[in-house]
């Protein structure tokens, strides 16, 4: 279960990260603007991105071990 937990943790904390970055985007778009400098819109959107796909990929995870723990306790009652 120790698992389960830190998988929700790691999938809540790229969500947090995801949506500061997103809220962050229109500063960075002006930031961009004002600076003509595009590597650091970039860089935002490639951070957002990154950390939307750890994410979905932790909360995808969460889900396989939380089915898998379920069949292993399945099967350790069978005889």
């Amino acid at each position: 279960m120790k698992s389960v937990t830190a998988l929700k943790r790691i999938k809540w904390s790229a969500y947090l990260v995801a949506l500061m970055f997103l809220a962050m985007l229109p500063l960075a778009y002006w930031w961009t603007d004002a600076a003509d400098a595009p590597g650091i819109l970039l860089m935002s959107c490639i951070i957002l991105a990154a950390a939307t796909v750890i994410g979905v990929f932790a909360s995808i995870l969460q889900k396989l071990v939380t089915s898998a723990l379920a069949f292993k306790t399945e099967n350790e009652l069978t005889i």
